[in-house]
């Protein structure tokens, strides 16, 4: 993810799995949804964070202390599919990323 400017990260809000709709829950537990996520920052920084297996909206606070422009999200472990349809295979999902922080200078 490239930032529009550099940023100190303050916190991210992630709302797990693939939910495309509040009436279609079911389509929640078909596919894998992550467990364990490094953020790696283009100042060199780097933080593990864990979520938990659910599609309400978490917080979880990365501990950055430098100002980065750019972020990389590695997956380190999911939590599995329910499903597992040979013609229909579970995908990795993430249905919602909100960035918290300041500008830099700010």
């Amino acid at each position: 993810v490239e930032l529009e400017r550099p940023a100190l990260l303050s916190s991210l809000r992630f709302v797990n799995g693939w939910i495309d709709d509040p009436k279609r829950m079911t389509m929640y537990p078909n596919n894998h949804r992550v467990k364990t996520l490094a953020i790696t920052t283009d100042a060199g920084e780097r933080a593990v964070v864990d979520l938990e297996d659910h599609n309400d909206p978490q917080f979880v606070v990365p501990g950055l202390k430098q100002k980065a422009a750019k972020l990389t999200f590695t997956v380190k472990a999911v939590y599995e599919a329910e499903v597992n349809d040979p013609e229909d295979p579970p995908w990795l999902n993430v249905s919602e990323v909100t960035f918290f922080g300041h500008p830099a200078g700010e």
